[in-house]
């Protein structure tokens, strides 16, 4: 299972047990729930329902979607980028895009004149393919226990194939507040 985001958010202890947070996802109406349980070890990864163990996790993870007593999730942390294939702009690849070739750059989180966060960056189209049309960026707002804060939607209408569109969300989550972002269609 290869890694499609970056994320600062700091990981909760294996033993903290909580339901975190519900994100609606954007386009594919899919629910989000994130889950802080983890048993001791590691929670066993495995390739396919009910196939062979892959790996074990030790953080959380978020339930994409639950077919019978297996459930399909997605893990966020850091990996040395020497042991994968991360090529691609230095920054935040958009959860979801085309052929995962969306990348948030040159991302910073500020503070406005009211003290709340202030995102601003570039979104870099490296999909191989001119976008035609509006395109839909979430940026996700994280506390440091990775609970989503706030949201904000941003449009972009075609993005031609190594084109990048700049951008400056506002939002109504206090700076302080911000421990990590992300960035999903």
């Amino acid at each position: 299972m290869s890694q499609t985001a970056h994320t600062l958010a700091v990981q909760r202890r294996a033993t903290v047990i909580a339901a975190t947070a519900a994100v609606s996802c954007l386009l594919t109406g899919c629910l989000m729930l994130t889950w802080g349980a983890t048993p001791a070890g590691g929670l066993p990864v495995h390739g396919s329902p009910g196939g062979a163990a892959v790996g074990s996790w030790n953080g959380s993870v978020a339930v994409l979607a639950v077919d019978g007593d297996w459930a399909l999730v997605s893990m966020s942390g850091w990996v040395s980028a020497a042991n994968v294939d991360a090529q691609g702009a230095d920054g935040y690849r958009v959860q979801g895009s085309p052929a995962g070739g969306l990348w948030a750059v040159g991302v910073r989180i500020r503070e406005d004149w009211s003290g709340d966060a202030e995102i601003t960056g570039r979104i870099l189209n490296t999909t191989g393919q001119d976008l035609e049309g509006y395109l839909f960026v979430e940026i996700v707002l994280l506390d440091e226990e990775g609970l989503v804060i706030g949201t904000e939607l941003m449009s972009f209408e075609d993005l031609p194939n190594g084109g990048a569109r700049a951008f400056s969300e506002a939002t109504i989550v206090d700076r302080g507040e911000v421990a990590a972002i992300e960035f999903q269609m």
